[in-house]
């Protein structure tokens, strides 16, 4: 064997050695209560967006109402830094207003119709807007946290800032909420802030991380990899390509991970879903969801 070859051959010996080694001190991600509970968690995406207007403290009110386990949500912050419960940039598709959030102050935004274009997906063309004027606004996210005390929280940052990052986190602290609560966020820079800012509160995979691991468990490569979110939420399909089966549920599993599929909005994929042993679902129409659970139990 020519000195080359032992050299290369010494260098592959190296890596499989680390490569095994670090397989081996692998550590499962530990178990967070956010998770606790017998059954697969009902998730109101934005409150339950079929059933009220999204994002407002009437959805919230109605989806513990009928017994959800988890208030899905979005924050941004206002122009005057106020942590604010709304999905877009800009205000014009949910209120009678226009302009983008982080450029309005709070009390502008105070001012708007968070019910002025909601309609049930029951309604005629003709249809009036059932809660336009009725005082719906845009919460303040602390306005959330003081009257939902007890229901788990499941946080977007939209608006992709360190700063509201970590206000955030400030404000899951000062009420106590950080066990209860999941957060999420596509933007990378954006849940290592959060993350580093509150270890003790649970986390969802950023985008970069979701492709990680599903190109880690596509190629059965997981053995080497190292979460560091417990919870995977992703849609069922994405351009036409299946994310979600057995395997992957089992694989995540094995990591301490759960599956939170979005936004799943039919009896038949929640079935689907259910079977494959996803930890929850998060759906704009969390009736239908609560009512198959009910029927599984009979």
């Amino acid at each position: 064997m020519s000195r080359a070859s032992r050299a290369w051959l010494v260098v592959i010996v190296l890596v499989v050695l680390i490569l095994g080694l670090r397989a081996q001190s692998k550590q499962v991600l530990e178990s967070k209560p956010f998770f606790d509970g017998e059954r697969p968690l009902v998730i109101a995406h934005r409150g339950g967006a079929i059933l009220r207007p999204e994002n407002t403290l009437l959805a919230f009110r109605h989806a513990q109402r009928i017994g959800v386990d988890v208030l899905e949500m979005d924050v941004r912050a206002s122009r005057d830094g106020v942590l604010v419960v709304l999905h877009d940039e800009d205000v014009a598709r949910t209120t009678n207003g226009k302009g983008k959030v982080h450029s309005l102050d709070y009390a502008a935004l105070q001012q708007l119709d968070a019910a002025y274009h909601w309609l049930p997906a029951e309604a005629g063309d003709h249809s009036q807007p059932p809660f336009r004027g009725d005082g719906v606004t845009i919460p303040r996210f602390e306005s959330v946290l003081q009257e939902f005390t007890a229901i788990r929280l499941n946080i977007e940052i939209k608006q992709h800032d360190e700063v509201v990052a970590h206000e955030l986190c400030r404000l899951l602290r000062q009420y106590r909420a950080e066990q209860r609560t999941l957060v999420a966020t596509e933007d990378g820079a954006t849940i290592r802030a959060f993350r580093e800012a509150c270890p003790a509160v649970a986390t969802a995979t950023a985008r970069s991380e979701s492709v990680g691991f599903l190109l880690n468990q596509k190629f059965r490569l997981l053995g080497f990899y190292h979460p560091r979110a417990y919870a995977l939420e992703l849609p069922r399909k994405y351009h036409g390509l299946s994310l979600i089966n057995h395997r992957m549920v089992n694989d995540a599993r094995a990591q301490g991970m759960h599956v939170l599929p979005w936004t799943i909005n039919t009896r038949q994929g929640m079935r689907e879903l259910l079977a494959m042993g996803v930890s929850g679902i998060i759906t704009d129409a969390p009736n239908l969801l609560l009512a198959e659970l009910a029927e599984r139990q009979e």
